[in-house]
């Protein structure tokens, strides 16, 4: 684990980037800094909180993916709404190899 300071080049030994819920928008030199990590093969982890989107968007956006207004919440007696359960759709498998054991 190391952490990371946008203002320079994230070094070529950062396999995973965690991005923990960003409260401030990014400048484009930081977006730019994102944005080279990514294009040379850099994975990211993105946590986000409500009402971040104003942050969040321009990261991911060339992904064709936007954070919206709302919270997802799922009924399961027992437990917090906040607790959501999920399956990988066929569709889904096919992102990446490692999604196929969970497709059903």
């Amino acid at each position: 684990v190391k952490e990371v300071n946008l203002t320079k080049q994230i070094d070529k030994e950062v396999e995973i980037l965690v991005l923990g819920e960003p409260k401030l928008n990014y400048s484009e030199k930081k977006l730019k800094i994102l944005n080279d990590y990514i294009d040379r093969g850099g994975n990211l982890i993105i946590a986000a909180d409500r009402n971040r989107q104003d942050v969040m968007n321009p990261l991911v956006e060339r992904f064709g993916v936007e954070f919206m207004n709302g919270q997802v919440v799922e009924y399961n007696k027992g437990y917090l709404q906040g607790l959501v359960t999920a399956e990988f759709t066929p569709l889904g498998k096919k992102i990446a190899y490692q999604f196929e054991r969970f497709a059903k």
